[in-house]
């Protein structure tokens, strides 16, 4: 195919009446002419590498082909990119050449980085090809191209995610079932900060919450999250009022790491305490009332359910069994947590409500079931005052 510019030269000698002495350059030869555009991102800190992040495109909208040429990368205070702003270091890439017509991906090196020192504020990214003029083009202005950038302070940015029980009752201990993970999103690393457990009405976790319990991590590298460590014992507070609360957890709450963002510090799970309607209960009289128990019978029976009435006997640490009467749950994932007759012959009670003559009290009790005669007793061999 002849090109275009040829063709011309005829017919403007004709229509000028003469031949024409002096041709301009840009209608007298073949021209090869670079374009260039990229995308990349909004912002990093000095020394990021950000080279995997950039897509650089270099075209050849002319009608010869082009020499080997180089793309450089600079960082601006304008949309101007001249080669008077800040060269990236590893900022250069070289191309063998470029067909009349034809585009590439250039070749970019990972290592590309925003230099060291660079003051935080607002640039511009840029790129110039052919910046040399190895590249003799038809056209020499459309050979950059810009888009706004953020210079950030390096910092550690640090996360949490969180997992734990759907439900537990008043007083049980739910370490083993809670797990967080903690994360640094940011550039730098974090030294030591601590971890806190609450229970909330709300998902809005804060430090007015009731505390569960602390987690302390030595530091975490930019960029690496793990498993942080739990509390040993946390526990749902033995007196309180059943229904939906929220478990949460704030990181760094002291605000001993300064985080490039603060607003990411919290996370919080619904949890369900469970219903008082399991609870034992010593009335003013001293009597036991347990409203259901499950006794683990073997591997190939059923559990059985029990309510059962105890009396004080003998004025002692132990309850003469009274009343039974089968009390299985239509649902066993009903809201309530039944007490459990373990393998060691003992029942463990997480929480008694006391109904003493001067106010309520929360204990905590093993009670060891006996048979003297035609008594079924049981027996207090331990017991706790719960705060």
């Amino acid at each position: 195919m002849i090109p275009l510019r040829r063709l011309l030269l005829p017919l403007l000698a004709l229509f000028s009446g003469h031949f024409i002495a002096e041709i301009p350059a840009a209608l007298a030869a073949d021209c090869p002419d670079l374009t260039i555009s990229f995308t990349g991102p909004a912002s990093a800190a000095p020394e990021d590498e950000i080279g995997n992040l950039v897509k650089a495109s270099v075209g050849n909208t002319g009608d010869a082909g082009a020499d080997q040429f180089v793309l450089e990368f600079y960082l601006s205070i304008d949309e101007e990119i001249t080669t008077s702003d800040t060269p990236l270091f590893g900022g250069q890439a070289f191309e063998e050449g470029l067909a009349a017509g034809e585009s590439l991906s250039a070749g970019i090196y990972p290592v590309m980085q925003i230099p060291a020192g660079t003051a935080p504020g607002k640039y511009y990214l840029g790129v110039i090809v052919d910046k040399i003029d190895a590249v003799d083009e038809c056209d020499e202005t459309n050979n950059t191209h810009a888009i706004p950038f953020t210079v950030t302070d390096p910092c550690p940015d640090l996360t949490i995610a969180l997992t734990g029980p759907a439900s537990a009752a008043p007083g049980d201990t739910i370490d083993s079932l809670v797990k967080a993970s903690v994360g640094n999103a940011g550039d730098t690393g974090a030294g030591r900060f601590a971890l806190d457990f609450y229970l909330s009405i709300d998902r809005e976790i804060t430090f007015s919450d009731i505390l569960l319990g602390l987690a302390f991590e030595d530091g975490l590298a930019a960029g690496e999250s793990h498993s942080a460590g739990i509390t040993p014992n946390m526990q749902i507070p033995p007196g309180i009022t059943p229904g939906l609360y929220f478990l949460g957890v704030i990181v760094d709450r002291l605000g001993a790491v300064d985080e490039c963002d603060e607003t990411n510090n919290t996370q919080a799970v619904p949890i369900r305490i469970k219903g008082s309607e399991c609870d034992p209960v010593i009335s003013a009289e001293q009597r036991l009332y347990i409203p259901r128990l499950r006794v683990e019978a073997s591997q190939t029976e059923p559990s059985l359910w029990a309510g059962m009435d105890l009396v004080p006997f003998n004025g002692g640490f132990a309850f003469e069994l009274v009343g039974y009467a089968p009390n299985a749950p239509a649902d066993e994932s009903e809201l309530c947590t039944p007490l459990i007759l373990d393998s060691d012959g003992l029942i463990h009670i997480p929480r008694i409500r006391y109904n003493a003559p001067d106010g309520v009290i929360y204990l905590s009790a093993n009670l060891r079931p006996l048979q003297e005669g035609d008594k079924t007793l049981f027996v207090i061999e331990t017991f706790e005052i719960l705060q």
